[in-house]
């Protein structure tokens, strides 16, 4: 066997005349001109062309196989006689340009009963016994025909072709099971499997038969544990062979598979592949990161012809996505929910529902469903396995528990396949659905103004998402894309740096490195000005369109609703409040409450708040006042004169002033009672000045008619800014140093 090739080519392969040489060379020369990969497989790395030359129509991957495959055989079976037997098999139907199967090496060498050696009798008997009880019976049932009614058609008839196809393929990982020690069998992947088999794979989009052959095989892997694909990007296929009886386990824990069990497995994987939460409740909260901004979404998994009119109608603020069944009772189909809801739709109020119908499952994508469940069920537990393979000994029970794990993986994977055909996600697996619906009735909307279009997305959760997308985008059509997610902490940074801006006189600042991102992701989406490369510059939008809707009594809620003109933009509310106070900054205006100044927080704007106008002071006024509060009650503000700063320092220095005014009054009390009793002239006494001029102060601040920022600014200074800043800070401790001592000791001395 070692010189096969050259064997071969005397005494098997010798050309009968000139013209059959020519005829040969001339069909070569077209066949070195196949796709390379293709080319390079057959002619595998031990071998080069000269070698495919003179086996053509053979392929030395075929002899490869067949010099492992013979050692296997009597010795009287040799491998010439085994090509001999291809060719004499093929004689009527290999046609000139055509490249003998790899997997038709199969069928020669299971006819007969020719004795193996004990160990490869066994594999052999598996293997023939795997294919004759689970294989054959999967493809005569998928093709819908039998072994013998393909033999019996005309030999390139369509459905007798794909048969071939199908089974060769097939019969190469049996092969490949038998014989590892090959390289080109060893590591197999869907490129491989239909090189070897060149010619009998087909493709709608040519040089896509590795895709083609990948779905087949996954489709015959979740029917068949004994198939193996791996979870590669480029997957790996091995057959696996066995003798253990799976089909009666399968059939002990059938009493699983119903309805119920269905619809629940089909809400697991659904909703797993959306990204939902799994939590067994009928409206289940969703939220989705939209934008920038996390939305919420009221999320439905039922029989949309059976939900009732709450079910599908939406209170003010929420929206709904309600996912149907891709399945329902005997003698219902699609048509019934689409009748659900047209009657919703002449008799109720529109609702921000989105409303997915999916086609309903094949029933054979409803078996093979059942199927997962019973799997499922036989897989969930050490005792559940054992009670249902009880019949199998340990060992075997072993191999049964990798083999039906294995079939649950990819029966697992082909049901999610199948699962986004059904909802419109992708193209349905052949035959795996109903397609009676078009693409677009399977997203229907409640809300008139609202059409969804199919979505685009290579996942079912892509699709979800971008229809959860087109939903909030017809409602928000306004809304900003933010760079990164609005969240609190972020809005707080960029409203410190809109505010820093807010105080220069052009509006303009530096911006440390840090913060350039944030302010070019949040600042610039919400108008509030532009960042250049180091600066931001505050920006008048919001001032002059706010202006505009400013006419009478000027609220917080006022501003909110003129925040959606002319397009909704529905900004979370701290966003909105950000803008509310730097149009508060902009046009020197103040937040009221019931009458009273009212401190707003970011993420605290009550609706009923107030605008008012602040009457500012003069710039002499201001420069002197915040110089005062600085020195003498240790605040410190900006040098802007503004409506929010006024605003602030007055609070401030009414609240300090009416928490001071007793200390004070004390202290002044106490100090003149002192002077009169020790006989000191109290118009000398610089502390007592001072202690008076800072109790007229407080006094004057703390007045419920008075104007804090004014009254500062024209305060009397009796000594000193600096001696009035140290009577206020220590008038507390002072008052208690002057009630404590012993005066009445000190007079007697």
């Amino acid at each position: 066997d070692r010189n096969l090739p050259e064997i071969a080519a005397r005494r098997v392969l010798r050309r009968k005349s000139e013209a059959a040489r020519q005829q040969l060379e001339h069909s070569w020369n077209e066949t070195e001109k196949i796709r390379n990969e293709v080319f390079q497989i057959l002619l595998t790395p031990n071998a080069d062309r000269s070698v495919f030359r003179k086996v053509y129509p053979f392929s030395p991957a075929l002899l490869e196989t067949l010099v492992a495959v013979s050692g296997l055989l009597q010795r009287e079976r040799t491998a010439l006689k085994v090509m001999l037997q291809l060719l004499v098999d093929q004689r009527d139907t290999l046609e000139l340009g055509q490249i003998v199967p790899v997997g038709d090496l199969f069928d020669v060498i299971s006819k007969g009963d020719e004795p193996f050696d004990e160990v490869m009798r066994i594999h052999f008997e598996n293997a023939k016994r795997l294919y004759l009880q689970k294989l054959q019976p999967m493809l005569e049932k998928e093709r819908g025909l039998t072994a013998e009614q393909a033999a019996a058609l005309p030999y390139n008839d369509a459905r007798a072709r794909a048969y071939r196809a199908d089974d060769r393929l097939l019969k190469t990982l049996l092969l490949a099971a038998l014989v590892p020690q090959v390289d080109v069998l060893r590591g197999l992947n869907s490129e491989r499997l239909a090189a070897l088999n060149h010619g009998n794979i087909t493709s709608p989009i040519p040089g896509r038969e590795r895709q083609e052959v990948l779905r087949r095989i996954k489709t015959w892997a979740s029917q068949v544990g004994e198939i193996k694909v791996g979870d590669e990007v480029d997957p790996t296929i091995s057959l696996q062979l066995s003798g253990v009886d799976t089909a009666t386990i399968l059939e002990n824990a059938r009493v699983a598979d119903n309805q119920g069990n269905r619809r629940r497995k089909i809400r697991e994987l659904l909703f797993e592949q959306l990204g939902i939460e799994q939590r067994d409740e009928m409206f289940q909260e969703h939220e989705l990161l939209w934008r920038g901004t996390r939305r919420p979404f009221q999320v439905i998994f039922g029989n949309v012809r059976e939900l009732t009119t709450e079910s599908l109608a939406t209170k003010s603020g929420v929206r709904k996505a309600i996912l149907d069944f891709p399945l329902d009772d005997p003698g219902f189909s699609p048509s019934d929910d689409l009748a659900r809801l047209d009657t919703f739709r002449g008799g109720e109020k529109p609702a921000r529902s989105l409303v997915w119908l999916p086609s309903f499952l094949s029933l054979s994508a409803q078996r093979d469903l059942g199927t997962l469940v019973v799997l499922d069920e036989i897989l969930k537990s050490d005792d559940t396995f054992r009670r249902h393979a009880s019949h199998l000994s340990a060992i075997d029970q072993q191999q049964a528990r990798e083999l039906l794990k294995n079939q649950r993986s990819q029966l697992r994977q082909r049901t999610i396949q199948i699962l986004e055909g059904a909802y419109g996600a992708a193209m349905p697996l052949p035959g795996s659905v109903d397609e009676s619906h078009t693409p677009a009735e399977h997203f229907q909307s409640l809300d008139p103004s609202f059409t969804p279009q199919p979505p685009v997305g290579a996942t079912l959760r892509h699709a979800f998402e971008h229809l959860l997308d087109q939903m909030l985008g017809a409602q928000f059509p306004a809304h900003p894309r933010f760079g990164s997610e609005l969240k609190t902490s972020a809005l707080r940074k960029v409203q410190e740096e809109v505010a820093r801006a807010a105080q220069a006189q052009d509006g303009r600042i530096p911006i440390d490195k840090p913060m350039r991102p944030l302010m070019n992701e949040i600042a610039v989406p919400l108008q509030l000005g532009e960042m250049g490369e180091t600066h931001f510059v505050l920006g008048r939008h919001w001032y002059t369109h706010l202006n505009r809707h400013s006419e009478g009594e000027l609220t917080v809620g006022k501003l909110r609703a003129a925040l959606d003109l002319p397009s909704p933009m529905g900004l979370p509310a701290n966003a909105q409040n950000l803008i509310i106070q730097l149009y508060a900054d902009q046009t020197n205006r103040s937040f009221y409450m019931h009458g009273g100044a009212y401190s707003p927080k970011l993420e605290d704007l009550p609706d009923e708040l107030e605008l008012r106008e602040q009457k500012l002071p003069s710039e002499a006024a201001w420069a002197e006042a915040i110089q005062r509060a600085g020195k003498v009650f240790g605040i410190a503000v900006s040098p802007l004169r503004n409506a929010t700063n006024s605003s602030q320092l007055a609070r401030a220095l009414a609240e300090l002033a009416g928490k001071a005014v007793d200390d004070c009054q004390a202290v002044c009390d106490r100090l003149e009672g002192v002077s009169n009793d020790f006989g000191v002239a109290t118009n000398d006494s610089s502390r007592l000045a001072t202690a008076n001029a800072v109790l007229s102060l407080v006094r004057g601040l703390s007045s419920p008619s008075a104007e804090p920022v004014e009254v500062l600014a024209g305060a009397s200074v009796a000594t000193s800014l600096e001696a009035m800043g140290a009577s206020y800070r220590k008038a507390s401790s002072m008052r208690g140093a002057l009630e404590r001592t012993k005066w009445e000791v000190l007079a007697s001395v």
